[in-house]
């Protein structure tokens, strides 16, 4: 029973339980079947109480389930119906029962609506005849981020939610390659999807799987359990192992590490088309963000992975190579947004919203909603420039880390936690 096949199979109760008077002259299969202009032509005549309540019962599901209806109809169905309802409340005044009834059915129409009507995802599926073996695909779709939570938590069998789970995270990371830059860790890309604020991936991951991946940078083995729990991959990673002790042991080794990375992300900085696009100061602002983060990111996925000691000379390097201000800078700011960005939110934005202030580039007063999410529209495309940077860190850091000091040997390229490109592929 796939993912689409389970809801579809079974057609919504029917809310119409209200105990009313027979309806004559119009049937119930012959109001169901109405037009809204039919509807409303209906009106003109006399009519029973029953008929009234088959109407609104109608004009309801022209509001909010059925297709192909536009918005301006959509509306005048919905503010009749209510009219309706409202007039029919009135006349039940004396009979509580009936009343109770006419009440309990309208609770139970919205209520549907908003798990299966006019603008969810079950709906939409429905509305654009989405074939059931691409079902996942068009739930994964950037686009429909911030509906595929209410899908998961309203889906009536929570248990196919959980079986499609792998399959929809296949999904969602195929679907965000090239956004990411396509990096050959897919827990690297994960971790710069949430850090990023992609609605799907914080609809799809509980909250604990979130936390994980947003704090890959300090325990790589939490945010790979997310996988692993997944079944996507295996328990006990086949890379190779990082030659930590060659590093701290030979001579400028971590010197010579950080001189790669730095000049390897530099040189990719320079040749980016989008941030060459960018006006001199927000290129300037939006550069600072990537190195701010490259030190943040280095520091603690060399402390993760070879101690302390190291981390803390990291530091003394990274002074003499970059502004000791910006090191200072770099360490408060985004510990501080990391604790204090809520779940479900863009800590990148936030990162990009401090160095756009820090260069004078921060918005007016922000005093709307509305203004709020022009801001964050107007911010994305910096957001995502900065995710891919972060995804494209961690993971050419890591295969650094595996070839031991620089200049000594060069494995045959390391792919590690990678889910295949295409996505059928697993491999570590």
């Amino acid at each position: 029973m796939g993912l689409w096949d389970s809801i579809r199979r079974k057609p919504p109760t029917k809310p119409d339980t209200v105990k009313a008077p027979a309806i004559a002259p119009l049937s119930d299969k012959e109001i169901e079947a109405m037009s809204l202009t039919q509807v409303m032509a209906a009106f003109k005549g006399t009519m029973t109480s029953g008929e009234l309540m088959m109407l609104s019962k109608r004009l309801y599901r022209i509001a909010l389930f059925d297709h192909g209806i536009v918005a301006a109809d959509r509306e005048k169905a919905i503010a009749l119906a209510n009219t309706v309802h409202e007039t029919l409340e009135m006349h039940f005044t004396g009979q509580p029962d009936t009343l109770k009834d006419l009440q309990a059915a309208r609770e139970s129409m919205l209520k549907h609506a908003r798990v299966m009507g006019y603008g969810t995802l079950v709906w939409l599926i429905e509305e654009e005849n989405v074939p059931s073996d691409k079902v996942i695909e068009y739930l994964m779709d950037h686009r429909h981020g911030h509906l595929l939570a209410h899908f998961i938590r309203n889906h009536p069998e929570p248990g196919t939610i959980a079986t499609a789970k792998p399959s929809m995270i296949r999904e969602l990371i195929a679907s965000r390659y090239e956004v990411y830059g396509s990096p050959a860790n897919c827990l690297a890309q994960l971790h710069a999807m949430v850090t990023a604020g992609d609605l799907s991936a914080h609809a799809l991951f509980t909250t604990e799987e979130v936390k994980a991946l947003k704090f890959l940078p300090d325990d790589y083995v939490a945010a790979r359990k997310v996988l692993v729990n997944a079944g996507l991959v295996a328990a006990n990673s086949d890379s190779p192992p990082f030659r930590t002790d060659d590093i701290i042991a030979t001579e400028g080794g971590l010197e010579g590490l950080i001189k790669t990375i730095s000049r390897a992300r530099d040189q990719t900085l320079e040749t980016d088309v989008f941030l060459a696009s960018l006006a001199t100061a927000k290129r300037a602002a939006l550069t600072d963000a990537m190195v701010a983060l490259r030190v943040n990111l280095v520091y603690r996925l060399v402390f993760q992975i070879c101690g302390i000691t190291a981390a803390s000379k990291l530091i003394g390097i990274f002074k003499s190579q970059e502004s000791a201000n910006l090191v200072d800078r770099t360490f408060a700011s985004i510990a501080q947004i990391e604790k204090n960005v809520p779940l479900g939110q863009s800590i990148d934005f936030f990162i990009v919203d401090s160095l756009l202030s820090y260069h004078g580039l921060s918005p007016p007063k922000l005093e709307t909603e509305d203004a709020w999410n022009a801001y964050r529209r107007e911010l994305e495309p910096l957001v995502l420039a900065l995710a891919r940077e972060r995804a494209g860190l961690i993971v050419h850091l890591r295969l650094l880390m595996r070839m031991g000091p620089i200049g000594v040997d060069y494995p045959v390229h390391i792919t590690e936690d990678w889910l295949g490109n295409p996505i059928d592929a697993l491999a570590t």
